[in-house]
């Protein structure tokens, strides 16, 4: 988040990398982090109960945190592995599992797996401070959509608006979320090495065309050519800095507006 505008960066679909930026000309308004906002409308005098979500971590301080901050908006309960979790959910009933990766016994991939598989319609999402790299490669291999990237400090804000676009919305990433309505959205796809720097400067030219952002173009443009080449070549096994042209199976999606 920087004075006067926000940039949506990094988002991965399963078998077709992609990713957004967007522009705001404004400060993006920051997630309401006070009492917890009711779920839904009310019929008179009785409310909807909040969406309620299992932590599964073997970290006792990540639970504990993420539990705190969390219980503004929802309910939430925690499991320290997945096993563990699996017998809550045998339970009692979630909207949403946010389990981390590496834990002890089954892991946070198997343990979603076996959450989709026997609860259907439990949302899910995984937590990983791993480098974007294995990120995108993580997100093509165990076909995982939904995964928060914990950054140091961890940006609670960006955990409320992952959380709140999962239990929302259809799918948690697009610009649509954090844009607004009516914001003209340009497409484009990247099918080979050459091509990055195509889309690169005309992301730069809508950048140049507002005052407010063409100081920032020299980042921008730095940011861009790091995060397409991790889609072009990491995600699909190539090595980097060779000339690469993608299988009519592969593709690398990228859209940004302002």
């Amino acid at each position: 988040m920087h004075a006067g505008w926000s940039h949506y960066l990094g988002a991965v679909a399963p078998r077709r990398p992609w990713f957004g930026f967007c522009l705001r000309r404004e400060r993006a308004q920051r997630p309401r982090r006070s009492a917890a906002p009711e779920a839904g409308p009310s019929q008179g005098d009785l409310k909807v109960a909040p969406a309620r979500i299992l932590v599964v971590d073997d970290d006792p301080t990540i639970r504990a945190m993420l539990r705190e901050w969390l219980s503004e908006r929802y309910e939430v309960k925690t499991a320290s592995s997945g096993l563990e979790a699996l017998d809550v959910l045998e339970k009692e009933k979630f909207d949403l599992v946010l389990s981390d990766i590496n834990m002890p016994g089954i892991n946070g991939f198997e343990t979603i797996r076996r959450v989709r598989a026997k609860f259907v319609g439990t949302k899910t999402a995984l937590i990983t401070d791993y480098n974007v790299d294995t990120y995108i490669k993580l997100a093509l291999d165990q076909d995982i959509t939904n995964i928060i990237v914990k950054n140091a400090p961890f940006q609670v804000d960006e955990l409320f608006r992952t959380v709140d676009n999962l239990l929302t919305a259809s799918q948690v990433f697009g610009l649509e979320h954090y844009l607004d309505v009516g914001t003209t959205i340009q497409g484009f796809q990247i099918r080979s090495s050459d091509e990055i720097e195509q889309v690169r400067e005309k992301l730069i030219e809508l950048v140049e065309s507002t005052e407010q952002f063409r100081s920032r173009a020299h980042t921008l443009r730095m940011i861009f050519e790091e995060i397409a080449s991790n889609a072009l070549y990491h995600a699909y096994g190539y090595k980097k800095f060779e000339p690469v042209k993608l299988r009519d199976d592969q593709i690398v999606m990228v859209r940004f507006g302002k």
